[in-house]
């Protein structure tokens, strides 16, 4: 299997994907905090982007942080294949003749390579915790593209192609519940959650044949948007839930984007189901106040038609403050995602938050 480095980066702080061309995962949006730690994010709650995981986990947030707000997280994935193959692409010239050998040539050199960008970005996020209640807004935006070449002629094409820019807006609520009677048991610390996505989006499929290559090489962003994207739009509900099995561990059950987005003929992202158990535990201290352990499963009943790797669905992560005073928090994360290891560190000083995060991510199969 191919595998590509991802770094993510977030910015300014306040403080008051895809077909199976390249059988990646296709995902909304990856928060870079968790993806630090390996992407296990359905128990292990607490933030107001919990929504693209757990909407459930938006009642860990601190109600004495009051209003969270954060301001442009931008994430960016690029790989070497795909940077290499534009740079070639971008230098063929001559005749027409001249072009098409050249172009054949650069896919020849490529054979079954995976090409890969992304781009996730979130311009706002805002979420708070009241008495039982917490709620929270995220917009956001982002794109795919993947890229393989392949023997191939004519209407066969010579690169498969697959992509997705997207936009919309994300609003989650929980609940606590306490005291619910299931038969002989009563259930404590209990809390559901609900949200909805609305997206808007441009998607396609499809093989470029030589002459397209050839034609549209100085604009391929712009043909692959104006000329061969189809729109579409989705609005798709989300449901969870978490649960206190014991004293600082929790269970959860998330099922994200019910509907589901996009088609066969774009980028389609199914509706998926996850599990996944937390242990969080919080000393009274300035130094090493709070450490999280966490395991995930996620598209529990393979809806992800890519392929059907248990490994591959499988988060593991843990995260802790070194750190966390008046004045600034330094947190760390590590984890294992799709049997890949994780690194994350975070680091906010008054007002200004600035986070790392890198990863790899599984785009082919075998």
């Amino acid at each position: 299997m191919k595998k590509i480095n991802k770094i993510i980066l977030a910015g300014l702080v306040a403080a008051s994907s895809l077909s199976a061309i390249s059988y990646e995962y296709p995902q909304l949006y990856k928060d870079t905090k968790i993806m630090g730690m390996g992407g296990a994010g359905i128990a292990a709650g607490g933030q107001t982007t919990s929504i693209f995981y757990n909407s459930a986990g938006l009642s860990q947030i601190p109600k004495e942080y009051g209003w969270e707000v954060d301001l442009f997280n931008f994430g960016l994935s690029i790989n070497k294949n795909i940077a290499d193959f534009g740079k070639d692409l971008s230098d063929v010239s001559g005749t027409d003749n001249e072009k098409n050998k050249q172009v054949l040539d650069l896919v020849e050199k490529n054979l079954g390579n995976n090409n890969h960008l992304s781009a996730n970005l979130a311009l706002l996020t805002i979420g708070r915790k009241f008495d039982g209640v917490a709620i929270g807004l995220v917009p956001f935006g982002g794109a795919y593209l993947n890229m393989k070449p392949h023997s191939g002629f004519g209407s066969e094409g010579v690169v498969e192609t697959s992509g997705l820019v997207y936009g919309g807006v994300a609003f989650g609520i929980s609940k606590d519940i306490k005291d619910v009677e299931v038969g002989d048991y009563i259930l404590n610390n209990f809390t559901v959650g609900g949200g909805i996505k609305s997206v808007t989006y441009k998607g396609w499929n499809k093989a470029l044949t030589i002459s397209e290559l050839v034609d549209n090489k100085d604009d391929m962003g712009e043909y692959f948007t104006d000329k061969i994207a189809k729109d579409g739009s989705s609005a798709v509900l989300d449901l969870g839930m978490q649960y206190d099995i014991m004293p600082d561990v929790k269970a959860g059950l998330s099922i994200q984007n019910i509907g589901g987005i996009g088609d066969k003929e774009t980028v389609e992202i199914p509706m998926t189901v996850g599990v996944g158990t937390a242990y969080t535990k919080r000393f009274n201290r300035v130094w090493l106040n709070q450490v999280t352990v966490a395991a995930d499963y996620v598209d529990l009943f393979r809806n992800y038609e890519q392929d059907k790797d248990g490994l591959k669905r499988i988060r593991l992560g843990v995260t802790g403050n070194l750190i966390d005073g008046w004045a600034g928090t330094l947190g760390l994360q590590a984890g294992m995602y799709q049997g890949h290891y994780t690194f994350g560190v975070d680091t906010r000083l008054f007002f200004m938050k600035i986070a790392y995060t890198t990863y790899a991510e599984e785009i082919g199969a075998y």
